[in-house]
């Protein structure tokens, strides 16, 4: 008998891009489902198949979940045992433990430079001139200024996006493949600075790291990170075309979409419990900031200074 452990729901994004994700047991087995939302959204669902193969063909450091079946508007995938970089990440936060926070980066950042197919110039498709909608000459000279490019552009390979195993490195994720050739640094810098903004400013990781530090040891300079953000935000308005309606727009800040991410912030939040009472001087800082939900937080602020 079949029993749904989790739900996922894309609803906010663009009809021919919602789907579902959802967790599932069959016969003590677990199993990964994504499910077109619309009869539109099945096209994208089709492209995720095809990326999948792709990447699975052409990537070398990382293994992948065993395709298990092909429906109509869904696809299964075999479910990994492991734990996600994210949350190694956030245990070290916890713990106070510099050193292996930087060597899982220092991992991460390895793994990315040999992983992927890599071309030495800027290329943008031109179904996809809206990355770089707005860009001046003089930051179009910037993004072209890189010595790595990824031959067709993976965005997802993020935190949250790999689970480690004794196996190895999983990708469990395989939405969004481009055309166009990017900046490698430009994909790290959206795992790294994005990903903490993004969902997890709450648990202020400026007060356990130097972000001066961080973005040097990397070779993320402020005019690098700023061009990045302005790519950034051109690729969330292609796949959240009304996000600039939302009241209270403010990058990364998406209104509504601010709203279910406290919500998932609130639910980490409790899932960390035991290790934030073992941390009472955060757990303090955490409670009386409420888990940022209507503030920014400090690395969005770092951000935003450069602008």
């Amino acid at each position: 008998m079949m029993r749904v452990l989790r739900a996922k729901y894309n609803r906010f994004r663009s009809p021919e891009y919602q789907i579902q994700t959802t967790i599932f047991e069959d016969k003590g087995k677990k199993f990964v489902a994504k499910k077109a939302l619309s009869q539109g959204a099945i096209t994208f669902l089709q492209k995720q198949e095809q990326n999948y193969h792709q990447l699975a063909r052409t990537t070398t450091g990382f293994r992948f979940p065993a395709f298990v079946e092909k429906r109509e508007n869904e696809l299964i995938f075999e479910f990994i045992e492991g734990r996600l970089v994210k949350d190694v990440l956030i245990d070290c936060i916890f713990a106070d433990d510099t050193n292996t926070f930087f060597e899982v980066i220092a991992d991460y950042y390895s793994m990315l430079h040999h992983g992927f197919e890599q071309s030495d110039s800027l290329y943008i498709a031109p179904q996809e001139m809206y990355l770089v909608e707005n860009f001046s000459q003089a930051e179009m000279a910037m993004l072209a200024d890189d010595q790595v490019y990824l031959k067709q552009t993976y965005l997802d390979p993020i935190f949250s996006n790999i689970i480690r195993t004794d196996r190895g490195m999983y990708l469990i994720d395989y939405e969004w493949v481009l055309g166009s050739s990017l900046p490698l640094t430009f994909l790290f810098t959206r795992s790294l600075l994005f990903t903490f903004i993004h969902r997890y400013s709450y648990l202020r990781p400026d007060s356990f790291m130097d972000i001066d530090v961080l973005c040097q040891k990397f070779f993320l300079f402020p005019e690098k990170i700023k061009l990045f953000s302005k790519l950034e935000m051109n690729i969330q308005k292609n796949i959240h075309p009304r996000i600039e309606e939302f009241a209270g727009y403010n990058y990364p800040t998406f209104g509504k979409q601010a709203l279910i991410e406290a919500e998932k912030n609130r639910q980490e939040a409790r899932r960390y419990k035991k290790e934030l009472s073992r941390a009472s001087h955060r757990l303090a800082a955490f409670c009386n900031r409420g888990a940022e939900m209507s503030g920014v937080a400090a690395l969005y602020r770092f951000m935003k200074n450069l602008s």
